[in-house]
């Protein structure tokens, strides 16, 4: 691990934070709480515990900047292409778990949350390829 590393955690844990809130708190609240049971939608925390977000986007993060660095993806399409489908891997596991257990949201929602997760990782991942990549020397073919 050297500072590229920690600096791709720093940065990319700030933009997954900020960017889940736009993302998730305002692009899409009104799609994801038309989606949500009337059970879950009493159940839901408002506000949301923020250290809580927190600390799930920085364990987010480290795990795919530990996989980028470890697999050698340091560009943005290659850290993006990664993230992308290890997060789809992980969502599809989670959402799919949690409609197998829980009454919580329709099964249409499934697939919206599958692919708008998958893709805000995916980018994150690019970010955090980007940051370890830097100050490679790119050689010339």
């Amino acid at each position: 691990m050297n500072s590229r590393f920690f600096l791709s955690i720093i940065v990319t844990s700030f933009l997954a934070f900020f960017g889940g809130w736009l993302l998730f708190g305002i692009v899409f609240a009104d799609y994801y709480m038309s989606q949500a049971s009337e059970v879950s939608k009493v159940l839901m925390k408002n506000p949301p515990e923020m250290w809580a977000i927190a600390i799930g986007n920085i364990a987010w993060v480290l795990l795919i900047t530990c996989v980028l660095q470890k697999v050698g993806s340091l560009t943005f399409t290659k850290g993006f292409l990664t993230s992308l489908w290890i997060s789809f891997l992980v969502m599809l596991m989670f959402d799919i778990s949690i409609y197998a257990f829980w009454n919580i949201y329709k099964i249409e929602f499934l697939f919206v949350d599958i692919i708008v997760c998958s893709a805000f990782w995916g980018i994150m991942g690019g970010i955090a390829a980007i940051i370890l990549g830097s100050g490679k020397k790119i050689p010339y073919k």
